[in-house]
Order: structure tokens, then C-alpha cells, then sequence
């Protein structure tokens, strides 16, 4: 049986976790639940969208991937699932599944209207995590008809990627994330990043400007020392050797930092 993969703004303070996982559990018994994270920023659909996007192809066939990031729950916002032949994707129609789908585009998209599959008659406006995402989520990974959930439908909600910017003297890109060592992950890809390969750069942010060296590995650069380098991910990150770019460079997911090529 395939696992369900988590990601959610829940933290793991609360009982919201454990519910989700104990509705998951008395709906389908035996299933394997692996926590992604817990810890996107409460509401931030961007960060949930990155987040899945660059992990989900690790993981083995079959998958599902249940996305509760979900600032609009309760409201007129669908509930969807997709098939993209490798991995079905559930989550709120709000955008936090779209760019995963943008790198493996779903073979069927449907909504999730079919109450047999909730864990409960009385959905509570706040949770649809424990009534609807999650125990759903369980019953496909169990063996679910994938057309038993809902009606299909043609469209999604869709974010679009924040892309850099380049011009002959810079490149402007948004911070998609902070990881919990304070390296800032920007939008710019690995094709783009290997041409600042060797090039002296600054980074302006705020009105500020810091010097920082391309490397391959953060003691490439003296301790306490900013440096730019090609992260796991398949983005450039900024980081600091010993340190957090977040404390000391201030950044922050969101942001839009230049580097200008001197």
C-alpha cells in the first residue's frame, strides 16, 4: 500500500495532527502516513506550492500527496484531487497544488464531492483537514477508484511561479523560502545560477549591498562570511557560513533581492 505524505501550516503545538492522522487512521487502518512538514507559515499557499514541488518526485509510485494550507476553508473554495499517473495530489483548490502539477501534469482532475469518503456526516467549517483532505487521502492510498471521489472537472487554480528577472548587469528574484538554518532558497533555477559560477557579486536588498562569493559548499567562504551556492533544491540559495542569511541578512520568504554582477 503507498504512503500518504502530509504537509501542513498546523505546527505540532495543537491536537490538529493527531486528529488528521487518528481520522486517517479509523478510516483506512494500517496505512503508512509520512510527515513531510508541519511547519509552513500559517496561511502561506506559496510556501506550501515550493514546498511539495520539490520534493515530491523522491518519493515512490503511488504516492499521496494530502496538502492542508488553507486560509480559505469554509468558504465557496473547492475541495480537489489530482491523477498525474505517478502520484495523486489532494488538497484545497486554492493553488497549493499547482506547481507540482506544472512539473507533472495531471492525467484527471476531479473535485471531492462524494461525502461516502469523509469522516463525517457534520463537516466542521474550520477542519476540512480531518473531515475531508485527510481521510480521502487514506482511501485513495488504500486502493480508492480515483473517479469515485468526485465529478471531473477541466480547470484548477493556478499560482504562477515568481520568475527572475535578468538583465546584462543583474538578477532580481523573489526568496521562495527560508529553511530552519536561515538559508534563503530564491526563484532562480539551476541553469540560471551556474552562470554566476566565478563571478564576483553583491547583493542589494533593502537599499544595502553585501559583497557575497559564489561557492560550492558553505565553508567555500570565511566563517560568518554570505555566500551564494546551488542548494539541493535546484535553486540558488543564499546562505551564511556558521550563520543564518534570514538573522543576519534579514531576509525573509517573499522578499525580492538583486545580485548584480560587478
Amino acid at each position: 500500500m503507498p504512503p500518504v505524505a502530509l504537509i501542513t501550516d498546523f505546527g505540532i503545538a495543537d491536537w490538529y495532527v493527531g486528529e488528521i492522522k487518528g481520522a486517517m487512521l479509523s478510516a483506512c487502518p494500517g496505512i503508512s502516513i509520512i510527515d513531510i512538514t508541519h511547519h509552513i507559515p500559517p496561511g502561506d499557499i506559496k510556501a506550501a506550492a515550493f514546498t511539495l514541488a520539490v520534493c515530491f518526485r523522491t518519493f515512490p509510485e503511488g504516492t499521496v500527496f494530502c496538502v492542508v494550507v488553507d486560509p480559505g476553508v469554509g468558504s465557496g473554495r473547492r475541495a480537489i484531487a489530482a491523477d498525474s499517473g505517478r502520484s495523486l495530489f489532494v488538497g484545497p483548490d486554492n493553488g497549493v497544488l499547482s506547481w507540482a502539477l506544472s512539473l507533472r501534469p495531471p492525467m484527471s482532475v476531479r473535485t471531492i464531492d462524494n461525502s461516502d469518503y469523509f469522516h463525517r456526516a457534520d463537516i466542521s467549517s474550520t477542519f476540512h483537514g480531518r473531515d475531508i483532505f485527510g481521510p480521502v487521502a487514506a482511501h485513495l492510498a488504500q486502493g480508492l477508484p480515483f473517479a469515485a471521489i468526485g465529478a471531473e472537472t477541466a480547470e484548477y487554480e493556478k499560482i504562477p511561479f515568481p520568475r527572475p528577472a535578468v538583465t546584462d548587469a543583474s538578477i532580481s528574484a523573489e526568496v521562495l523560502a527560508v529553511d530552519r538554518f536561515g538559508n534563503a532558497i530564491t526563484a532562480i533555477d539551476a541553469a540560471l545560477a551556474n552562470h554566476l559560477i566565478g563571478k564576483a557579486l553583491k547583493l542589494r536588498f533593502r537599499g544595502a549591498c553585501h559583497t557575497i562569493s559564489p561557492g560550492d559548499f558553505f565553508q567555500s567562504v570565511p566563517r560568518g562570511e554570505p555566500l551564494c551556492y546551488l542548494g539541493s533544491a535546484g535553486y540558488l540559495e543564499i546562505g551564511v557560513n556558521g550563520g543564518s542569511a534570514a538573522e543576519n541578512l534579514g531576509l525573509a520568504s517573499g522578499d525580492r533581492i538583486e545580485l548584480l554582477l560587478k
